[in-house]
């Protein structure tokens, strides 16, 4: 079996979708893998033939129908390939985390950052000042919510921190602005 033949033939959806149906119906009749993917039937007649050409499946006689089944080579590249899309998943999944902890730590510093621009060191805010950096800490407050819902617990913590921090500095804009009435 060349490795050219393999890739070529399972890394397209349809024969991937027979592979994994004739495994979850055992022992199918071609009519009925194609009537689960809703494809042709010459297609499907053409992928099977090429799969048992190259050992993956066989088709058994019974009567005038076949049966299709995974050969033992066939059930390791079956295993081989859900071995692929598993890794895929798990990697699109510490992908996602990492976006969303980059996206707390950049939120982190941005509120960091208005804070130290905004109120740190003064003793007082005009109204102007105050609805400056309410407009500045809105979107954040917005966009920590959205992430909330996604993270996991320690991305938790860490959000939970930024909300204590947006209300502190939410609290200090009123005292701040109510001395200068």
């Amino acid at each position: 079996m060349d490795s050219d033949e393999i890739r070529n033939l399972f890394f397209k959806e349809v024969p991937l979708k027979i592979l994994l149906k004739t495994k979850e119906m055992e022992k199918p009749y071609p009519t009925e893998i194609t009537h689960e993917l809703e494809g042709s039937y010459s297609y499907v007649i053409r992928l099977l033939s090429r799969m048992e050409d190259i050992g993956i499946i066989e088709q058994e006689s019974k009567g005038r129908k076949k049966l299709i089944k995974i050969t033992e080579q066939g059930k390791q590249v079956l295993k081989n390939i859900e071995e692929i899309i598993n890794n895929e998943k798990t990697e699109k999944k510490f992908n996602k985390k990492s976006k969303i902890t980059k996206k707390i730590s950049k939120i982190q510093k941005k509120i960091n950052q208005i804070h130290k621009e905004e109120i740190k060191n003064k003793n007082s805010l005009t109204k102007k000042d105050s609805q400056r950096i309410g407009k500045r800490i809105g979107p954040y407050k917005r966009e920590i919510k959205k992430i909330e819902k996604k993270a996991e617990n320690k991305e938790k913590e860490k959000i939970s921190k930024i909300k204590e921090k947006i209300k502190e500095i939410m609290e200090e804009k009123e005292n701040m602005t109510e001395k200068n009435k």
